[in-house]
């Protein structure tokens, strides 16, 4: 007797730390935004950014915690700019606005909505929180919001972080570009997200980094003057060991041991 073949309506979403996610989608499509690496000056992550085969990389900023583009293999398309893409199931739309912070405010961020499978996700990131209504029309409604917190403030406080939320109103929130042990060094000025998460009301603890989304298994939508999203607490997927700082810059300065990927990076990079 034959069967009939039953595509999925879901959309997996993956959790690779910092602010590196991968989605993909019922149409197989693989969507890849913001891989970290680490800078000759800047020693943030102990474990260099994995082997992740995806078709398109979304890249928010040039800030190298976010734009490990030559980690990618040669046949992925990077998307920098603001605008709309379509392929298949997917729609992506770039939003251009600001970084925040004291330190890079007015620099361009691009914020990406994408959507699929009847979800719509807002990855926002290293925006500032105050938008144009420009941008706010851009974004419209969305379900799925990537949002920037740490228990330091180092990008927005805990009352920006939930004006943001406010004012998109999404189902699900989850949190990103916080201090993850194992994962981030000392280095580092960012810490963990435990005291903001004591804040929050429906926190799930997703003691993995895959999820898989539809429309129909997400919460109901938050009524108007009620903050009750819930918030997914994902576990960044492994990646690989970085080697020590004085393999990739040695102290005599001597760039011609630096590997080539990381060389063509120096001079385009911007500081945090």
């Amino acid at each position: 007797m034959a069967t009939s073949l039953v595509l999925s309506t879901s959309v997996s979403l993956t959790y690779y730390g910092h602010c590196a996610f991968l989605w993909q989608t019922p149409g197989e499509v693989r969507v890849l935004i913001d891989p970290y690496r680490n800078r000759h000056d800047r020693y943030r992550f102990t474990r260099r950014f994995p082997d992740v085969p995806c078709d398109l990389a979304l890249i928010t900023h040039a800030h190298f915690d976010h734009d490990a583009t030559l980690e990618l293999a040669e046949t992925v398309s990077v998307l920098r700019m603001p605008g709309d893409f379509h392929h298949r199931d997917l729609h992506v739309r770039g939003i251009l606005d600001q970084h925040s912070g004291r330190f890079s405010r007015g620099m361009a961020n691009v914020m990406f909505r994408l959507e699929t499978a009847g979800l719509r996700f807002l990855h926002i990131g290293d925006n500032y929180v105050e938008w144009p209504d420009a941008v706010r029309q851009a974004v419209g409604e969305i379900d799925i919001l990537m949002v920037t917190v740490d228990d330091s403030c180092h990008l927005l406080t805990y009352p920006e972080v939930d004006t943001l939320i406010d004012m998109v109103k999404p189902r699900v929130v989850i949190p990103m570009r916080y201090q993850i042990p194992g994962l981030m060094s000392d280095q580092t000025t960012l810490q963990t997200i435990e005291e903001w998460l004591v804040t929050r009301n429906r926190v799930r603890h997703l003691d993995r980094s895959m999820i898989s989304l539809s429309p129909s298994a997400l919460p109901d939508t938050p009524k108007p003057g009620c903050s009750s999203q819930t918030l997914h607490h994902l576990k960044p997927s492994a990646s690989n060991p970085e080697p020590p700082m004085n393999l990739l810059w040695p102290e005599d300065g001597n760039r011609g041991a630096v590997p080539s990927r990381t060389a063509r990076f120096l001079e385009t990079s911007f500081d945090v």
